[in-house]
């Protein structure tokens, strides 16, 4: 079965966006990414395994992207702090926010992912 989002759309899209009170994800972070350009990460997958020298598409990225411990982060707001984020973590806040869709389609608990 395919599952409608929270805006009966059939495709939700892969962004998260960092406000200054709470973080957006999917449709919600689709539709903050013009006002907040610098905070919003659009298709995080892109990054994972990425190193900043293999440049090559890092520079459609609106958000600061830096290096730790050979791997890309971005540098972003949320409430008022600058934080660091990996592609790991952003890829599994869209995940959970695609469960959390599946489980009020079906009306229970998704249990194994």
């Amino acid at each position: 079965d395919i599952v409608s989002n929270e805006a009966s759309q059939r495709c939700t899209p892969s962004v998260v966006s960092f406000g200054s009170s709470e973080r957006f994800i999917g449709e919600r972070g689709y539709s903050q990414r013009m006002m907040n350009l610098k905070n919003t990460v659009s298709e995080p997958k892109r990054l994972l395994g990425r190193l900043l020298h293999q440049g090559e598409g890092l520079q459609d990225f609106t958000v600061k992207l830096e290096e730790d411990h050979e791997e890309v982060v971005t540098r972003v707001s949320l409430c008022g702090e600058e934080r660091t984020f990996t592609p790991t973590q952003l890829v599994s806040m869209i995940l959970g926010n695609l469960k959390k869709i599946s489980q009020a389609d079906h009306g229970s608990e998704v249990v194994d992912c």
